[in-house]
């Protein structure tokens, strides 16, 4: 049974999803607007303009895009999807990536939660049986002396606690020809200590660290096989948990920070002991007085070493587009260096848990309304107005 994993790394990812989503968010008009296009053989594609109108479930707007398009020409289906592709790119490049609404990634809010994964058991005849092993671990990178903490579990359909009894625990290091090195045993216990939480509440816990258990000078995968006593009607069960482990901490944290406003947007700096030079990718999440999340804030630049500071940029359209109220705090901020061509690809620095920076008070008016503008944005919004005009002028 495999626990499913999340990666908190940052990549071209981001614009891709975002463009989805903001695709996503436009297609109901322009299928409403293809269906009308689609009447008058003749006629050129027009923009829908009707959002006053409920927004259709995520059923309905395929089914409603797909006879959309059925009646559509090869012409008009073209015309129709160089207009998705400008609007959408339009829409979500009012802020830049390095400044994004959270809600475009609500997985990033809350970095440093637990990675979950509840798998369903067979029972010894292979019929589904109603239970399920639960299994969190706290992370996936760690470097230098972090630690790893992993739980497991046996609950019924219920979510009650059942019976089980973790046998053996062994953490191998996995060489890349696939081959292992190393081996330790590790002790899961439910006993409310040495990382186990609740004393007797059949959630079996082990908290340790790799750099003090003969991992040192490891550096790639390190795979703790968990084979565990279950059920008298399942049997027993096994997982694993998968570590990526790299000896070196690129930079540390300074616990110092300062800010100043930077052409209508406000620029926040936090001081980090570079002992590596190179790229750093580094990621926090703006929080307003309220308590509530709204931006997710991103730096990605090289970073010399000795005394740097991160700099993180927080978009004044954004701030004013969200009437977002002061002060507001940059908290929960993680980071690592990105190591190209090289496996492990990342040594992450210290987690920087809660608040890193608290701003002074502004007032909105202070801040920018202007969209973003970049070369690259002006390029793009060319090249998709070119593609839009080609297929316009193929339809006449």
């Amino acid at each position: 049974m495999k626990l499913r994993r999340r990666q908190n790394g940052i990549s071209a990812w981001s614009l891709a999803s975002g463009l989805a989503v903001a695709a996503g968010l436009l297609w109901w008009l322009w299928a409403t607007s293809a269906a009308s296009e689609a009447s008058s053989a003749n006629s050129t594609a027009q923009d829908d303009h009707a959002t006053s109108a409920p927004m259709p479930n995520a059923s309905a707007l395929e089914r409603r895009g797909n006879a959309a398009l059925a009646q559509l020409s090869p012409q008009q289906e073209r015309v129709l999807q160089a207009r998705q592709r400008l609007q959408a790119y339009r829409e979500y490049s009012r802020y830049p990536v390095q400044s994004r609404p959270i809600d475009e990634h609500p997985e990033q809010i809350l970095p440093f939660a637990d990675i979950q994964s509840s798998v369903p058991l067979q029972n010894k005849k292979g019929q589904a049986s109603g239970i399920h092993l639960l299994v969190t671990q706290n992370r996936v990178f760690l470097s230098g002396a972090d630690t790893a903490r992993f739980t497991v579990a046996l609950v019924d359909s219920q979510n009650r606690p059942l019976p089980a009894i973790v046998q053996r625990a062994v953490a191998r290091g996995l060489q890349t020809d696939g081959s292992s090195t190393g081996m330790v045993n590790l002790a899961f216990n439910d006993s409310g200590t040495q990382g186990d939480s609740v004393a007797g509440d059949g959630v079996y816990s082990v908290q340790w660290q790799p750099s003090s258990s003969g991992f040192a000078n490891f550096e790639g995968t390190i795979r703790t096989e968990v084979y565990l006593l279950g059920t008298e009607d399942t049997g027993p069960g096994q997982t694993y948990f998968d570590l990526v482990y790299t000896p070196l901490v690129p930079a540390t944290w300074l616990g110092q920070s300062s800010e100043q406003m930077e052409n209508g947007s406000l620029a926040i700096q936090l001081a980090a002991q570079v002992n590596e030079a190179g790229t750093y990718i580094v990621t926090a999440r703006a929080y307003d007085a309220r308590g509530k999340a709204f931006a997710l804030l991103t730096a990605r630049s090289p970073v010399a070493t000795g005394v740097q500071n991160i700099r993180f940029l927080l978009f004044g359209k954004l701030l004013r587009d969200y009437q977002i109220h002061f002060p507001i705090t940059l908290r929960d901020v993680d980071g690592f260096l990105l190591r190209e061509d090289h496996f492990p690809d990342r040594a992450s620095m210290p987690r920087w848990a809660g608040v890193a920076h608290t701003s002074a008070n502004y007032a909105l008016e202070t801040f920018s309304d202007a969209t973003w503008s970049s070369e690259q944005r002006t390029r793009y919004l060319n090249e998709y107005a070119k593609d839009l005009q080609a297929a316009e002028q193929a339809l006449q």
